[in-house]
């Protein structure tokens, strides 16, 4: 009798933890596992990579979560819950903080979002939340598993979040998979009870896939054609405060009156989408800086740009940053806990501060520092796919 396996995710727009996830399903054994996809809320884009062995079920959400009904309810929730003081305590312990009192909202409307969430009818063998917040609520509170898993992609402590409002949704968990050392150690320090279940796997990452996809030319003549000056690109979810996009408005500002001939192009959607990209016409950047929103294959974007510019304020272990070094493309990125090593000669780690990267980026686009093209090949097995069987062998 095959494994019964549940996946828990929020949506499949693009980003890392997507790419992850993909690669990590198209890794399992279908021979010995049975597997469902549930996604919490509007799961249509990029189902097509998904291997056609998962089952995909109907979206959790029970209403459009945007609507003014629903953030009627998680209003309600906020306050008759009582997270919404748990929320200004941790804001208060904090400084105050408006970085705290926001990390710490988001993570109390993940427990309104998994309340208006419908569970599944199935029980599992084992039942994975492949990010943080509302996954993790939704599976410590809905699903039926013999054993549950958490997986956690982000420098928690970085990420500013409140360790009393997620206490006991990770105390429900058997494991807690972190994707890298640096993530792990966050983790443990917020959470010291829980070291003895949390553990670390590299995620997986298809390579062959990747190098495949970026030979894809059809639109990038357009983008990229009659243009001499130097191509800069970023891809990612489009959240403006954790991936920087704020950050990278305010750089391009700077050289832009620096009248260096550069373009930026930035390949992803999100919740800020539409504000950061009316920020950057308002300054008039828009020759400069160019919102593509979301693209199928990013990777012949990233194999032909100069650059590949990671600007996060808070960053696990990032598939984007592997991915860019595997289609040879030189990396500037802010630091966070696994980038030293995961950038390796593969590029330039800066500090992670909002205009850190400016001075850099400047001397790379004006030729004084020079940067090769050099493709890193990450492990061959990232190991995500064999801790799952592992742990289900357990007893």
């Amino acid at each position: 009798m095959k494994n019964k396996i549940l996946f828990v995710y929020p949506d499949m727009i693009l980003g890392g933890s997507t790419t992850a996830l993909i690669a990590l399903l198209k890794k399992l054994d279908y021979e010995k596992n049975q597997v469902d996809l549930l996604f919490l809320n509007n799961g249509k884009y990029r189902t097509d990579e998904i291997p056609p062995q998962v089952n995909i079920l109907p979206d959790a959400a029970k209403e459009n979560l945007s609507g003014a009904k629903a953030k009627i309810k998680k209003l309600f929730y906020l306050l008759f819950s009582g997270n919404i003081f748990k929320v200004l305590a941790w804001a208060l312990k904090n400084k105050p903080s408006k970085a705290y009192f926001v990390a710490a909202l988001n993570q109390a409307l993940a427990q309104a979002n998994a309340g208006l969430s419908r569970p599944p009818k199935e029980k599992y063998d084992l039942a994975v939340a492949f990010l943080e917040m509302w996954p993790t609520v939704y599976l410590a509170k809905n699903i039926d598993s013999k054993k549950k898993i958490a997986w956690v992609h982000i420098d928690y402590q970085k990420a500013r979040f409140s360790p009393a409002l997620d206490k006991k949704f990770y105390d429900k968990m058997d494991r807690i998979i972190c994707v890298s050392d640096g993530c792990k150690d966050s983790f443990d320090r917020a959470f010291p009870q829980f070291a003895g279940k949390t553990c670390r796997a590299e995620n997986e990452i298809d390579t062959y896939g990747i190098i495949s996809k970026s030979g894809d030319s059809e639109g990038i003549e357009a983008v990229f054609s009659g243009f001499s000056g130097f191509r800069i690109v970023t891809v990612a979810r489009i959240d403006a405060y954790t991936k920087g996009v704020d950050r990278i408005i305010s750089i391009c500002e700077k050289l832009k009156l620096d009248n260096l001939n550069f373009r930026w192009f930035i390949i992803g959607d999100g919740p800020d989408f539409d504000k950061m990209n009316t920020i950057a016409k308002e300054k008039q950047l828009s020759d400069c800086l160019i919102f593509f929103g979301a693209r199928n294959n990013p990777y012949p974007y990233i194999k032909n740009a100069d650059l590949f510019v990671l600007a996060s304020r808070n960053e696990g272990k990032p598939v984007t940053v592997s991915e860019s070094l595997i289609l040879s493309t030189p990396v500037l990125a802010t630091e966070y806990a696994a980038a030293q090593k995961q950038v390796g000669d593969g590029g330039i780690v800066a500090p992670n501060q909002d205009l850190s990267l400016y001075p850099v980026l400047s001397q790379i686009i004006r030729k004084e520092i020079i940067l090769s093209r050099k493709q890193i090949l990450p492990p061959s097995e990232g190991g995500a796919a064999q801790l799952i069987e592992d742990i289900l062998k357990e007893k």
